[in-house]
């Protein structure tokens, strides 16, 4: 049975291609003590492509998932494998195998004591779900992982990273904190301990992005679309969210070299670590509630200045807008874009 199972899952990864196309732009990975291989990213799809369509936002450790969340997981199983049903029977002996594929504790519920016929045609009418990760932090005593991850909803390219997916073709949907544990005998080499969501991104509610292009100052660069003009200085672009909370000022200083920039820089933010992109003459700092990018070089007009104040609480969703931010702005002398 094990091994049918596994025969399954080999068969669908390797249906998983790489997107030729411009992919969509992703937050910067940071410290990753272990690689998110496939059937891993494959793993975390499912799971979270089930805690979307149930609308779960947490598993405490230990915590048996609830009956709704294991039957549209098991039946996603059968989605994403290609079933040529509309639904599926699902006996008990199937339901805990899948079980122990997927979670590190408890057990199937009993509603498929008797068999559970379970559809898989409702998931022709909605998105799927995918999770980005961008740290990894391995526990060797528990024999645990820890990832951060932002998720994201698309259509089709299930299995496929999100660097991969075509940009346009992903939505940001919310963060999450994910522990897995340690599994030799789960396919996917560990087990759903744990996680926690965030609250749900902007970017999730509006699904779009706006060009914000400054022809006397010579820049372009993108922004959520949740943030308005409300200042419109040629040399001091300002836009806001509508309740205020969140803000994005785009300053045009006078111009000045790369390290004298990075020396008044650093004395505005002195408790701030601030990163260094020399070879794209670019340095950003972020603090709780705040990220701020410069640009700067000297055969430059100006100086250029992006700082985003944000609610600490929303730090997550606002770091990776930061972050894609920064990799959209483009100063029209540099082709940094």
């Amino acid at each position: 049975m094990k091994k049918r199972w596994m025969i399954l899952l080999a068969l669908m990864l390797a249906l998983a291609l790489p997107v030729q196309a411009l992919a969509a732009p992703c937050r910067d990975q940071g410290m990753m003590e272990a690689v998110v291989n496939e059937p891993l990213q494959h793993m975390l799809n499912l799971v979270f492509s089930a805690v979307m369509a149930e609308d779960v936002t947490a598993l405490a450790p230990g915590e048996t998932p609830s009956a709704a969340m294991q039957e549209a997981l098991f039946s996603l199983f059968y989605y994403v494998e290609g079933s040529s049903e509309s639904s599926v029977n699902l006996a008990k002996a199937d339901a805990d195998m899948l079980y122990s594929m997927f979670f590190a504790s408890g057990e199937a519920d009993e509603r498929f004591a008797n068999g559970l016929s379970c559809d898989v045609s409702r998931f022709d009418q909605m998105p799927l779900a995918g999770a980005y990760v961008y740290e990894s932090d391995v526990g060797e005593a528990e024999n645990t992982l820890t990832l951060q991850c932002d998720l994201y909803t698309l259509w089709g390219y299930f299995s496929t990273p999100a660097q991969w997916v075509p940009e346009g073709d992903l939505t940001w949907w919310t963060g999450a904190e994910v522990v897995l544990q340690g599994d030799e005998t789960s396919p996917y080499g560990y087990t759903l301990a744990g996680f926690t969501l965030t609250e749900t991104y902007q970017d999730g509610q509006t699904a779009d992005w706006q060009l914000v292009e400054n022809a006397d100052m010579e820049y372009s660069l993108y922004l959520p679309s949740v943030l308005g003009l409300c200042g419109d200085a040629p040399e001091k672009r300002e836009y806001q969210t509508a309740d205020g909370s969140a803000e994005v000022i785009i300053t045009c200083l006078p111009g000045a070299s790369y390290d004298e920039a990075l020396q008044d820089f650093a004395a505005l933010y002195p408790d701030a670590a601030i990163t260094e992109e020399r070879e794209l003459f670019t340095f950003t700092a972020v603090t709780e509630g705040t990220y701020q990018i410069c640009v700067a070089q000297e055969n430059l007009p100006y100086v250029y200045r992006v700082d985003m104040r944000f609610p600490p609480e929303r730090q997550q969703e606002y770091t990776l807008y930061g972050d894609l931010i920064r990799n959209s702005l483009a100063v029209w002398g540099l082709n940094n874009g």
